[in-house]
């Protein structure tokens, strides 16, 4: 009795795992991201300020700072970005693209003096470099140094 209860037993286990979707490590799951965002926080997400060096160390009359402030707008990917440049303030729109994944926007020291690389992190946390906010002899210049896109073999087969 007990070796027909173990076989029985032993079966059901065996066919309910042969049922079973698998999913292979090639196949990702798609993530579908709202194009509106529920709440909009007003503080910003991702700030960078950086002090300019004085001439005249024993009396900084002026204070200035080159800084940037990324700050969450109703739509998803859009972002609000607010330069100050000493005595220039500026507020220009980030449209991060639509990569399938939630945005997490990034702020990082540039090459140049007083410069500042916009960006967002991957899913393993890498900063993936977008634009660049650079305070120079020309002024401020703000332009964008990478472009990024999610490409399907669904759309490539269409295309054809």
């Amino acid at each position: 009795m007990k070796n027909h209860l173990l076989g029985a037993i032993s079966a059901v286990v065996l066919l309910s795992a042969c049922n079973q979707p698998t999913q292979t490590k090639n196949e990702k799951k798609e993530v579908v991201v709202s194009d509106v965002r529920k709440v909009v926080s007003p503080k910003p997400v991702a700030t960078y300020d950086q002090k300019y060096a004085s001439s005249t160390h024993s009396n900084d009359l002026n204070n200035w700072h080159f800084s940037v402030k990324l700050y969450e707008t109703p739509k998803t990917f859009w972002y609000r970005m607010e330069i100050v440049d000493r005595a220039l303030e500026i507020r220009d729109t980030v449209v991060f693209p639509n990569l399938g994944m939630e945005m997490q926007p990034a702020l990082k020291k540039g090459r140049e003096p007083y410069s500042c690389l916009v960006g967002f992190l991957d899913g393993q946390g890498n900063f993936l470099e977008y634009k660049k906010v650079v305070s120079g002899e020309k002024g401020l210049i703000v332009k964008q140094t990478q472009t990024y896109y999610v490409s399907t073999k669904k759309l490539a087969e269409n295309r054809r």
